[in-house]
């Protein structure tokens, strides 16, 4: 598969992890672990709806609020 397919994954766990964003308080407990798992779906090519869907979402928000 093309890496393209995976990039939203990379984006979504890239903003999770960026220390000059605030999360409201419970984002910012599962932030990180949210991360990794959107980072290891990339790696490992996994395209599973449902992270696919919160990776979708996270970027979504990012540019409305952008």
């Amino acid at each position: 598969m093309q890496d393209i397919i995976f990039e939203p994954y990379k984006k979504a766990a890239d903003l999770l992890a960026d220390p000059s964003l605030i999360w409201s308080p419970d984002i910012e407990a599962i932030r990180a672990p949210l991360a990794y798992c959107l980072k290891e779906c990339a790696i490992q090519q996994n395209l599973h709806p449902y992270m696919l869907e919160i990776a979708y979402k996270l970027i979504s928000e990012e540019k409305q609020v952008a």
